[in-house]
């Protein structure tokens, strides 16, 4: 199991994590696992739920280092395509 803080620690190393990929392909399910928490809305359908671009953090305690996760919208979002 990874042990996980949910605040940002300022004498860790920091990695930023940018999920990009097609609307409905998993990228906040994804971020949620990164994570070890679910801070990022998913859908089971392949339908896009993700809005705006979010970032959320986590310190894995095992590693020493906290995670930064950049959820995108998905390409191919033809809803916000005009």
């Amino acid at each position: 199991p990874v042990c996980l803080v949910h605040r940002a620690m300022s004498d860790v190393p920091v990695k930023t994590v940018l999920l990009l990929g097609k609307t409905g392909e998993g990228k906040s399910f994804i971020g949620n696992l990164i994570l070890g928490r679910i801070v990022f809305v998913t859908s089971g359908a392949s339908a896009s739920v993700t809005q705006k671009c979010r970032k959320q953090s986590a310190v894995n305690l095992d590693f020493g280092t906290e995670f930064q996760v950049v959820d995108t919208i998905g390409f191919f979002f033809t809803s916000k395509c005009t």
